[in-house]
């Protein structure tokens, strides 16, 4: 317990936990590398206590306007392919499904 006071006191966590509450994209940052960061954000606080669905959100409004735009497009655009491929086959497509190119 000494080492975890030691080398993580609560200060620390707290610290961290801002970094992921707080996130935000550096203006002309590409997706690759706002994810390495958040991600790092997140490896450091292993016990920040956010869900899953939190943290996606935090991430989703961390970004600047112009990513948000084109992520909405690509998940436009794969949409549209699903309705395709179940308009084609008549079944819906699972989550683990891969679309075909």
């Amino acid at each position: 317990m000494c080492f975890v006071k030691k080398w993580f006191p609560p200060s620390k966590k707290v610290e961290q936990c801002e970094k992921i509450f707080h996130f935000r994209q550096v203006p002309g940052e590409q997706l690759f590398d706002v994810w390495k960061m958040f991600k790092q954000y997140i490896l450091r606080a292993p016990t920040n206590g956010f869900p899953n669905n939190i943290l996606s959100e935090k991430f989703y409004i961390g970004l600047d306007d112009e990513l948000v735009l084109y992520l909405n497009r690509e998940k436009h655009e794969i949409e549209q392919k699903n309705m395709k491929i179940e308009l084609m086959t008549g079944a819906p497509l699972e989550d683990t499904d891969e679309i075909p190119d």
